[in-house]
């Protein structure tokens, strides 16, 4: 006869449960990573978009060559 190993220790439940949750928690988290990153890139080019504009009201309605307000 050949000896035959034991069986594999089952995977308790509460243990399974908490390694679903971790992988979970890290991909939540590195969703929310992403996330961060693309909300910071959208409010820098809002600003940007914010200055150009002031900079094209403030070229509509003043002389370039003076810097006078047109009247």
């Amino acid at each position: 006869m050949t000896p035959t190993s034991p069986p594999p220790p089952a995977v308790h439940p509460l243990a399974l449960a908490l390694r679903q949750c971790q992988q979970a928690q890290a991909a939540a988290e590195q969703a929310l990573a992403s996330l961060q990153a693309t909300l910071t890139e959208t409010q820098q080019a809002l600003h940007q978009c914010q200055a150009r504009e002031a900079a094209a009201r403030h070229q509509a309605s003043h002389d370039a060559l003076t810097g006078l307000a047109n009247r």
